[in-house]
This record gives structure tokens, sequence and C-alpha cells, in this order.
């Protein structure tokens, strides 16, 4: 005699989140761990002509566009930038991102950094500029 097939559970809660609007359809019912491995030509709205670009960037999976820390800087200059008061440096300060900006540009306000070409990030060349510019990044 045959086992039982078991039933399903009809007590499990629905899940309602989706991505449907930011990744393409073959990418709608993966997990997140499965999308950070895909490549970015998994998120809407990237053309095959994008993915080249940002691979010549090394930029190939999801994951790295979320890690690449270019981005990071730049997200992070940009969300402090509005926070900024214009003469209000205090002289004992040492706050700086030395690190992250080519050392032409370390005296600059965080909004004078914005106007930048990305290739002002200490490090990434200017040849990026030109391959950010045809993705619609300043």
């Amino acid at each position: 005699m045959a086992p039982k097939a078991k039933k399903a559970k009809t007590d499990q809660p629905r899940f309602h989140m989706n991505l449907s609007k930011a990744v393409t359809q073959d990418y709608e019912s993966c997990s997140f761990v499965d999308l950070a491995k895909a490549p970015v030509s998994a998120l809407q709205g990237l053309s095959a002509q994008a993915a080249e670009g940002l691979g010549k960037l090394r930029l190939c999976e999801v994951r790295d566009l979320g890690t690449w820390k270019y981005y990071k800087v730049a997200k992070a200059i940009a969300g402090l930038a509005p926070c900024e008061e214009k003469g209000k440096r205090d002289p004992e300060s040492v706050m700086n991102i030395d690190w992250a900006i080519d050392s032409e540009h370390e005296s600059r306000s965080l909004r004078e950094i914005l106007k930048l070409p990305p290739s002002a990030l200490q490090g990434l060349a200017a040849s990026a500029d030109e391959v950010l510019a045809s993705l619609q990044v300043k």
C-alpha cells in the first residue's frame, strides 16, 4: 500500500514581496542570493549595451553594482552634501575624505565634489567617465 500523499499546508503565510518592476521576468522568482549572483542584465532597464559598458568597469553581477566602492562613496557624498553649511567648518576639524577623492579635489566642499566627473574619485580612471556617461551617470 502506497503512503498517503502529504497535504499542502494551507495555514502558511501568503507572501507579497516582489521585485517585478526591478528585475526581468526571468529573475522574478529567484532568491536574493541568486539575484546577487545574476548578471547585471537581470535588472530591468539595463540593455545589453549597458551591461557591456558595466563589464568594462568589472561590474558583471548585480552584487558588483551594490558593493562597488565608487558607488558607495558617491552615494555617501550625495547623501551628506545637503547637510553641509557653507562657512561652518570648525577650524579644528580633521574630517576629510582624502582616501576617496583625488588630491587636487580634497579641499572642496561636498557640493563642489558632486559636480566633478566620476574620475575625481581616487582610483577611478578617466576612461570610466565616458563609460558611465553612456549610462547617464554623471
